[in-house]
Protein backbone atom coordinates (compact mmCIF):
# COMPACT_ATOMS: atom_id res chain seq x y z
CA UNK A 1 0.00 0.00 0.00
CA UNK A 2 1.46 3.44 -1.15
CA UNK A 3 1.68 5.55 1.98
CA UNK A 4 0.02 9.14 1.76
CA UNK A 5 3.03 11.16 2.99
CA UNK A 6 4.40 9.88 0.09
CA UNK A 7 2.44 10.49 -2.53
CA UNK A 8 1.96 13.86 -0.51
CA UNK A 9 5.57 14.31 -1.13
CA UNK A 10 5.69 13.46 -4.52
CA UNK A 11 2.46 15.74 -5.49
CA UNK A 12 4.19 18.80 -3.76
CA UNK A 13 7.54 18.50 -5.38
CA UNK A 14 5.79 18.16 -9.01
CA UNK A 15 4.27 21.34 -8.32
CA UNK A 16 7.15 23.07 -7.16
CA UNK A 17 8.96 21.63 -9.81
CA UNK A 18 6.34 23.06 -12.66
CA UNK A 19 6.47 26.43 -10.80
CA UNK A 20 10.12 26.83 -11.09
CA UNK A 21 10.32 25.87 -15.09
CA UNK A 22 7.70 28.00 -15.98
CA UNK A 23 9.23 31.06 -14.23
CA UNK A 24 12.67 30.04 -15.53
CA UNK A 25 10.87 30.22 -18.85
CA UNK A 26 9.47 33.21 -18.54
CA UNK A 27 13.09 34.63 -17.17
CA UNK A 28 14.32 33.07 -20.93
CA UNK A 29 11.23 35.10 -23.18
CA UNK A 30 11.70 38.65 -20.80
CA UNK A 31 15.56 38.52 -21.59
CA UNK A 32 14.64 39.97 -25.29
CA UNK A 33 12.17 42.23 -24.30
CA UNK A 34 13.97 45.57 -23.07
CA UNK A 35 11.80 46.17 -20.25
CA UNK A 36 13.78 49.58 -19.40
CA UNK A 37 11.11 52.12 -18.39
CA UNK A 38 12.12 55.41 -20.77
CA UNK A 39 12.77 59.14 -19.87
CA UNK A 40 12.98 60.82 -23.15
CA UNK A 41 8.82 61.98 -24.17
CA UNK A 42 7.58 61.59 -28.22
CA UNK A 43 7.42 65.16 -28.83
CA UNK A 44 3.44 65.04 -29.23
CA UNK A 45 0.89 64.97 -32.63
CA UNK A 46 0.81 68.31 -32.13
CA UNK A 47 4.31 69.11 -33.64
CA UNK A 48 3.95 66.93 -36.12
CA UNK A 49 2.75 68.21 -39.71
CA UNK A 50 -0.51 66.81 -41.16
CA UNK A 51 1.14 64.50 -43.75
CA UNK A 52 3.73 63.33 -41.43
CA UNK A 53 3.48 59.40 -40.41
CA UNK A 54 1.00 58.66 -37.56
CA UNK A 55 2.54 55.89 -35.43
CA UNK A 56 -0.09 53.56 -33.24
CA UNK A 57 0.55 51.42 -30.41
CA UNK A 58 -2.72 49.41 -29.87
CA UNK A 59 -2.89 47.35 -26.88
CA UNK A 60 -5.90 44.92 -26.03
CA UNK A 61 -6.85 42.27 -23.68
CA UNK A 62 -9.05 39.82 -25.47
CA UNK A 63 -11.57 39.15 -28.08
CA UNK A 64 -14.27 41.41 -27.07
CA UNK A 65 -11.49 43.89 -27.91
CA UNK A 66 -10.70 43.71 -31.03
CA UNK A 67 -13.81 45.30 -33.21
CA UNK A 68 -13.22 48.04 -31.45
CA UNK A 69 -9.44 48.10 -31.92
CA UNK A 70 -9.85 47.56 -36.07
CA UNK A 71 -12.25 49.92 -35.96
CA UNK A 72 -10.21 52.92 -34.26
CA UNK A 73 -7.59 51.83 -36.43
CA UNK A 74 -9.46 52.01 -39.78
CA UNK A 75 -10.66 55.64 -38.60
CA UNK A 76 -7.06 56.97 -38.32
CA UNK A 77 -6.52 55.11 -41.77
CA UNK A 78 -7.48 58.84 -43.59
CA UNK A 79 -7.16 58.93 -47.56
CA UNK A 80 -4.25 57.25 -49.72
CA UNK A 81 -1.57 59.80 -49.06
CA UNK A 82 -2.14 59.88 -45.32
CA UNK A 83 0.57 57.90 -43.93
CA UNK A 84 0.05 55.16 -41.06
CA UNK A 85 1.87 52.75 -39.29
CA UNK A 86 -0.01 50.45 -36.84
CA UNK A 87 1.54 47.35 -33.96
CA UNK A 88 -1.35 46.20 -32.05
CA UNK A 89 -0.31 44.57 -29.00
CA UNK A 90 -2.57 41.02 -27.07
CA UNK A 91 -1.32 41.51 -23.49
CA UNK A 92 -1.86 38.37 -21.12
CA UNK A 93 -1.36 38.21 -18.07
CA UNK A 94 1.30 35.19 -16.32
CA UNK A 95 -0.74 33.76 -14.15
CA UNK A 96 -0.52 29.69 -12.93
CA UNK A 97 -2.89 28.91 -15.75
CA UNK A 98 -0.89 30.52 -18.46
CA UNK A 99 2.33 29.22 -16.92
CA UNK A 100 1.15 25.44 -16.59
CA UNK A 101 0.98 26.49 -21.07
CA UNK A 102 4.46 28.00 -21.31
CA UNK A 103 5.67 24.88 -19.44
CA UNK A 104 4.17 22.46 -21.36
CA UNK A 105 4.90 23.98 -25.00
CA UNK A 106 7.50 22.00 -27.19
CA UNK A 107 8.35 24.32 -29.22
CA UNK A 108 9.28 27.82 -27.70
CA UNK A 109 8.49 29.61 -31.25
CA UNK A 110 4.57 28.59 -30.88
CA UNK A 111 4.30 29.73 -27.05
CA UNK A 112 2.13 31.78 -27.41
CA UNK A 113 -0.69 31.09 -24.71
CA UNK A 114 -4.94 32.00 -24.07
CA UNK A 115 -7.65 30.43 -26.01
CA UNK A 116 -8.30 33.45 -27.62
CA UNK A 117 -5.19 33.79 -29.46
CA UNK A 118 -5.54 32.11 -32.43
CA UNK A 119 -8.84 34.27 -32.67
CA UNK A 120 -6.72 37.61 -32.06
CA UNK A 121 -4.45 36.77 -34.57
CA UNK A 122 -6.50 35.60 -37.12
CA UNK A 123 -8.41 39.25 -36.86
CA UNK A 124 -5.78 41.13 -36.89
CA UNK A 125 -4.34 38.75 -40.38
CA UNK A 126 -7.39 39.31 -42.00
CA UNK A 127 -7.68 43.19 -41.24
CA UNK A 128 -3.91 43.28 -42.13
CA UNK A 129 -4.61 41.65 -45.87
CA UNK A 130 -7.15 44.16 -46.87
CA UNK A 131 -5.11 47.84 -46.29
CA UNK A 132 -1.79 49.66 -47.41
CA UNK A 133 -0.10 50.42 -44.59
CA UNK A 134 2.48 48.78 -42.14
CA UNK A 135 0.67 46.67 -39.70
CA UNK A 136 2.44 44.23 -37.18
CA UNK A 137 1.13 42.15 -34.46
CA UNK A 138 2.73 40.48 -31.14
CA UNK A 139 2.37 39.51 -27.65
CA UNK A 140 3.32 40.19 -24.17
CA UNK A 141 3.02 37.92 -21.48
CA UNK A 142 3.47 39.56 -17.55
CA UNK A 143 2.56 39.64 -14.82
CA UNK A 144 0.08 42.75 -14.55
CA UNK A 145 2.21 45.03 -12.10
CA UNK A 146 5.63 45.01 -14.54
CA UNK A 147 3.12 44.69 -17.78
CA UNK A 148 3.83 48.50 -18.37
CA UNK A 149 7.24 48.09 -18.98
CA UNK A 150 7.00 45.72 -22.04
CA UNK A 151 4.34 48.51 -23.26
CA UNK A 152 6.44 51.56 -22.69
CA UNK A 153 9.61 49.16 -24.46
CA UNK A 154 7.69 48.49 -27.61
CA UNK A 155 5.98 52.15 -27.69
CA UNK A 156 10.02 53.12 -27.44
CA UNK A 157 11.03 51.01 -30.00
CA UNK A 158 8.77 51.53 -32.84
CA UNK A 159 8.50 55.35 -31.78
CA UNK A 160 4.93 55.41 -30.88
CA UNK A 161 3.07 58.50 -31.50
CA UNK A 162 0.57 57.25 -29.43
CA UNK A 163 -0.62 54.55 -27.30
CA UNK A 164 -4.05 52.81 -27.26
CA UNK A 165 -5.24 51.07 -24.13
CA UNK A 166 -8.64 49.64 -23.36
CA UNK A 167 -10.64 51.27 -20.41
CA UNK A 168 -11.11 48.76 -17.43
CA UNK A 169 -14.17 48.82 -17.10
CA UNK A 170 -17.31 47.36 -20.12
CA UNK A 171 -20.16 48.66 -21.50
CA UNK A 172 -23.23 46.39 -20.41
CA UNK A 173 -26.50 46.29 -22.78
CA UNK A 174 -28.58 47.99 -20.30
CA UNK A 175 -26.43 51.14 -20.53
CA UNK A 176 -24.33 50.54 -17.11
CA UNK A 177 -20.31 50.28 -16.89
CA UNK A 178 -18.81 47.01 -15.34
CA UNK A 179 -15.59 46.31 -13.96
CA UNK A 180 -13.86 43.99 -15.97
CA UNK A 181 -10.61 43.82 -13.52
CA UNK A 182 -9.08 46.45 -11.61
CA UNK A 183 -5.49 45.34 -12.62
CA UNK A 184 -6.55 46.44 -15.86
CA UNK A 185 -6.95 50.04 -14.34
CA UNK A 186 -3.69 49.75 -11.96
CA UNK A 187 -2.07 49.15 -15.35
CA UNK A 188 -3.35 52.37 -17.28
CA UNK A 189 -1.80 54.22 -14.77
CA UNK A 190 1.68 52.87 -14.58
CA UNK A 191 1.51 53.23 -18.86
CA UNK A 192 0.65 56.62 -18.56
CA UNK A 193 3.22 57.53 -15.59
CA UNK A 194 6.09 56.13 -17.58
CA UNK A 195 4.69 56.30 -21.10
CA UNK A 196 7.01 57.89 -24.19
CA UNK A 197 4.22 59.46 -26.00
CA UNK A 198 0.75 60.55 -25.75
CA UNK A 199 -1.91 57.79 -24.23
CA UNK A 200 -5.46 57.18 -25.25
CA UNK A 201 -7.74 55.49 -22.96
CA UNK A 202 -10.79 54.10 -25.18
CA UNK A 203 -14.21 53.73 -23.55
CA UNK A 204 -15.65 51.38 -25.85
CA UNK A 205 -19.60 51.49 -26.42
CA UNK A 206 -19.98 49.45 -29.62
CA UNK A 207 -17.32 51.33 -31.70
CA UNK A 208 -17.32 48.71 -34.57
CA UNK A 209 -19.74 46.32 -32.88
CA UNK A 210 -19.78 43.71 -30.72
CA UNK A 211 -18.40 40.82 -33.55
CA UNK A 212 -15.16 40.66 -35.29
CA UNK A 213 -17.08 40.81 -38.90
CA UNK A 214 -18.85 44.33 -37.93
CA UNK A 215 -15.11 45.79 -37.71
CA UNK A 216 -13.86 44.74 -40.81
CA UNK A 217 -15.12 48.01 -43.25
CA UNK A 218 -16.45 51.29 -42.10
CA UNK A 219 -19.55 51.12 -44.59
CA UNK A 220 -21.31 54.42 -42.97
CA UNK A 221 -20.30 58.41 -41.78
CA UNK A 222 -19.24 58.82 -38.12
CA UNK A 223 -19.70 61.63 -36.32
CA UNK A 224 -16.21 62.19 -34.46
CA UNK A 225 -16.82 65.59 -31.79
CA UNK A 226 -13.09 66.78 -30.23
CA UNK A 227 -13.71 68.20 -26.84
CA UNK A 228 -11.57 71.60 -26.42
CA UNK A 229 -11.10 72.91 -22.59
CA UNK A 230 -7.38 73.88 -22.97
CA UNK A 231 -4.12 72.16 -21.82
CA UNK A 232 -1.66 70.31 -23.73
CA UNK A 233 -3.83 66.76 -23.19
CA UNK A 234 -6.67 69.08 -24.97
CA UNK A 235 -4.46 69.74 -27.83
CA UNK A 236 -3.28 66.46 -28.32
CA UNK A 237 -6.79 65.30 -28.57
CA UNK A 238 -7.80 67.73 -31.08
CA UNK A 239 -4.84 67.26 -33.56
CA UNK A 240 -6.10 63.38 -33.42
CA UNK A 241 -9.54 64.61 -34.36
CA UNK A 242 -7.82 66.52 -37.48
CA UNK A 243 -5.98 63.02 -38.36
CA UNK A 244 -9.34 61.05 -38.19
CA UNK A 245 -11.05 63.74 -40.49
CA UNK A 246 -8.47 62.82 -43.18
CA UNK A 247 -11.47 59.47 -43.18
CA UNK A 248 -13.77 60.00 -45.81
CA UNK A 249 -16.24 58.66 -43.97
CA UNK A 250 -15.57 60.55 -40.83
CA UNK A 251 -16.55 64.55 -40.33
CA UNK A 252 -14.72 65.78 -37.26
CA UNK A 253 -16.35 68.98 -35.23
CA UNK A 254 -13.95 71.26 -32.84
CA UNK A 255 -16.20 71.74 -29.62
CA UNK A 256 -14.18 74.68 -27.80
CA UNK A 257 -15.89 75.68 -24.36
CA UNK A 258 -15.66 79.35 -22.93
CA UNK A 259 -15.96 80.11 -19.26
CA UNK A 260 -17.70 82.87 -18.43
CA UNK A 261 -16.30 85.30 -15.96
CA UNK A 262 -18.30 86.89 -13.12
CA UNK A 263 -18.77 90.24 -15.82
CA UNK A 264 -20.45 87.75 -18.20
CA UNK A 265 -17.51 87.93 -20.81
CA UNK A 266 -16.81 84.46 -21.94
CA UNK A 267 -13.11 84.10 -20.60
CA UNK A 268 -11.48 82.16 -23.92
CA UNK A 269 -13.82 84.60 -26.50
CA UNK A 270 -11.65 86.71 -28.28
CA UNK A 271 -10.38 88.00 -31.41
CA UNK A 272 -8.58 85.55 -33.51
CA UNK A 273 -4.77 86.27 -34.10
CA UNK A 274 -2.17 85.86 -36.19
CA UNK A 275 0.27 82.99 -35.33
CA UNK A 276 2.75 86.25 -35.62
CA UNK A 277 0.68 87.97 -33.43
CA UNK A 278 0.52 85.04 -30.74
CA UNK A 279 4.01 84.67 -30.81
CA UNK A 280 4.74 88.25 -30.02
CA UNK A 281 2.34 88.12 -27.10
CA UNK A 282 4.32 85.30 -26.07
CA UNK A 283 7.26 86.92 -26.24
CA UNK A 284 5.91 89.55 -24.11
CA UNK A 285 4.90 87.45 -21.38
CA UNK A 286 8.09 86.17 -21.30
CA UNK A 287 9.56 89.92 -20.91
CA UNK A 288 6.60 90.99 -18.26
CA UNK A 289 6.75 88.94 -14.91
CA UNK A 290 3.76 89.67 -14.00
CA UNK A 291 2.36 87.79 -16.63
CA UNK A 292 4.90 85.24 -16.78
CA UNK A 293 2.80 82.37 -15.30
CA UNK A 294 1.86 78.69 -16.37
CA UNK A 295 -1.50 79.54 -17.01
CA UNK A 296 -0.91 82.48 -19.18
CA UNK A 297 1.22 80.64 -21.54
CA UNK A 298 -1.17 77.85 -21.75
CA UNK A 299 -3.40 79.92 -22.57
CA UNK A 300 -1.31 81.67 -25.15
CA UNK A 301 -0.41 77.90 -26.40
CA UNK A 302 -4.38 76.94 -26.55
CA UNK A 303 -5.88 80.21 -28.53
CA UNK A 304 -2.07 79.78 -31.09
CA UNK A 305 -3.02 76.02 -31.47
CA UNK A 306 -7.04 76.90 -31.92
CA UNK A 307 -6.26 79.22 -34.66
CA UNK A 308 -3.36 77.21 -36.73
CA UNK A 309 -5.85 74.01 -36.62
CA UNK A 310 -8.60 76.41 -38.21
CA UNK A 311 -6.18 77.48 -40.38
CA UNK A 312 -4.66 74.07 -41.62
CA UNK A 313 -8.37 72.39 -42.03
CA UNK A 314 -10.33 75.51 -43.39
CA UNK A 315 -10.36 73.60 -46.88
CA UNK A 316 -11.29 70.36 -45.40
CA UNK A 317 -15.57 70.02 -45.33
CA UNK A 318 -15.61 67.09 -43.31
CA UNK A 319 -14.16 69.77 -40.27
CA UNK A 320 -16.45 71.86 -38.11
CA UNK A 321 -15.76 74.50 -35.28
CA UNK A 322 -18.41 75.03 -32.86
CA UNK A 323 -17.96 77.41 -29.39
CA UNK A 324 -20.28 76.52 -26.52
CA UNK A 325 -20.62 79.08 -23.47
CA UNK A 326 -20.05 76.98 -19.96
CA UNK A 327 -21.65 78.81 -17.01
CA UNK A 328 -22.19 76.26 -14.18
CA UNK A 329 -21.30 72.32 -14.20
CA UNK A 330 -24.54 71.48 -14.39
CA UNK A 331 -24.43 73.68 -17.97
CA UNK A 332 -21.55 71.80 -19.08
CA UNK A 333 -23.04 68.14 -18.28
CA UNK A 334 -26.46 68.95 -19.83
CA UNK A 335 -24.51 70.40 -22.88
CA UNK A 336 -22.23 67.04 -22.94
CA UNK A 337 -25.41 65.10 -23.18
CA UNK A 338 -27.19 67.14 -25.98
CA UNK A 339 -23.39 66.62 -27.49
CA UNK A 340 -23.69 63.26 -27.38
CA UNK A 341 -27.19 62.50 -29.28
CA UNK A 342 -25.22 63.51 -32.04
CA UNK A 343 -21.89 62.21 -31.67
CA UNK A 344 -20.24 58.59 -32.42
CA UNK A 345 -17.31 59.17 -30.71
CA UNK A 346 -16.06 61.80 -28.33
CA UNK A 347 -12.26 62.56 -28.41
CA UNK A 348 -10.91 64.95 -24.98
CA UNK A 349 -8.04 65.56 -23.11
CA UNK A 350 -8.21 65.81 -19.24
CA UNK A 351 -9.71 69.51 -19.24
CA UNK A 352 -6.73 70.94 -17.25
CA UNK A 353 -8.30 74.69 -17.58
CA UNK A 354 -11.59 73.45 -15.86
CA UNK A 355 -9.81 73.75 -12.21
CA UNK A 356 -8.72 77.62 -13.32
CA UNK A 357 -12.55 78.01 -14.15
CA UNK A 358 -13.94 76.73 -11.01
CA UNK A 359 -15.76 73.94 -12.95
CA UNK A 360 -13.37 71.09 -11.76
CA UNK A 361 -15.16 68.03 -10.45
CA UNK A 362 -14.91 65.05 -8.31
CA UNK A 363 -13.19 62.35 -10.34
CA UNK A 364 -13.32 58.41 -9.41
CA UNK A 365 -10.71 58.06 -12.43
CA UNK A 366 -8.23 61.13 -12.09
CA UNK A 367 -6.17 60.17 -14.47
CA UNK A 368 -8.88 60.85 -17.27
CA UNK A 369 -9.24 63.97 -15.99
CA UNK A 370 -12.89 65.47 -15.17
CA UNK A 371 -14.64 65.46 -18.36
CA UNK A 372 -12.92 61.91 -19.48
CA UNK A 373 -14.30 60.61 -15.84
CA UNK A 374 -17.55 62.15 -16.65
CA UNK A 375 -17.89 60.89 -19.97
CA UNK A 376 -17.09 57.47 -19.26
CA UNK A 377 -19.01 56.39 -16.23
CA UNK A 378 -22.65 55.27 -16.34
CA UNK A 379 -24.69 58.60 -14.47
CA UNK A 380 -23.85 60.66 -16.96
CA UNK A 381 -26.11 58.54 -19.89
CA UNK A 382 -23.68 59.40 -22.54
CA UNK A 383 -23.94 56.55 -24.77
CA UNK A 384 -20.85 57.08 -27.11
CA UNK A 385 -17.58 55.94 -27.48
CA UNK A 386 -14.67 58.07 -25.87
CA UNK A 387 -11.34 58.30 -26.37
CA UNK A 388 -9.28 59.80 -23.64
CA UNK A 389 -6.35 61.64 -24.61
CA UNK A 390 -3.58 62.10 -22.33
CA UNK A 391 -0.49 64.30 -23.15
CA UNK A 392 2.62 62.16 -21.30
CA UNK A 393 3.89 65.56 -19.57
CA UNK A 394 1.20 66.51 -18.24
CA UNK A 395 0.82 63.55 -15.67
CA UNK A 396 3.89 62.06 -13.76
CA UNK A 397 2.41 59.50 -11.49
CA UNK A 398 -1.36 58.79 -10.06
CA UNK A 399 -1.80 57.29 -6.48
CA UNK A 400 -2.65 53.83 -6.66
CA UNK A 401 -1.55 50.53 -4.60
CA UNK A 402 1.55 48.52 -4.64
Amino acid sequence: MIDVRIVEVVMVSSFLNSLVAALALLGIIRVNKKPNVMISTHSGMEEQSIGAELHLLVCLHNVIDVPCSINLIESCRGHGTFSLSVNTMHLIEYNERTAAQLLYRRDITHMLVGGEWKQISDAFEAYRSKVAFSMRHSTTISFFFNMYEDICGRAKEVDASMIVLPYHMLYRADGKMQVRNLAIRKLNQRVISHAPCPVGIIINRGLGGTTLRSAAHMSHNRNVLGLFFGGPSDREAVTLGGRLAEHPNISFTLVNFLFTRPNNRPEQARPRVSSNTARVRKSQQKSTPKLNSFAENEKALDQMFLDSFRGKHEKNRRVFYEERIVKTKQNLVATLQALDAECTLFIVGQGQSLAAAGLMMSTECPELGPVGDLLAHSYSSITSSVLVVIQSSSHKSFPHES
